[in-house]
């Protein structure tokens, strides 16, 4: 077989991670971290924008018994596994 050759338009990539179809991705993959976040029965949100680069979501402690609870015991980090 002949060797495949594929150039990426970096423009159209660009394009792609900042489109709104991106943006509605990385926020329902927010929301779903946030969800489990908050079985422990703490407050999270979620925030997303559409960046320079790439569609943006961050999920972050929207109480400060969440902000203490989330460094102590890696809440975060644990809902994203």
């Amino acid at each position: 077989m002949g060797q495949i050759k594929i150039e990426l338009d970096s423009n159209g990539i660009s394009e792609i991670l900042r489109s709104e179809e991106a943006r509605e991705i990385v926020a329902e993959k927010a929301q779903e971290v946030c969800s489990r976040a908050q079985s422990g029965g703490l407050e999270y949100g979620t925030d997303t924008i559409i960046g320079p680069h790439r569609a943006v979501a961050r999920v972050y402690p929207a109480s400060i018994h969440a902000y203490y609870s989330n460094l102590k015991n890696n809440t975060l980090l644990k809902a994203l596994s």
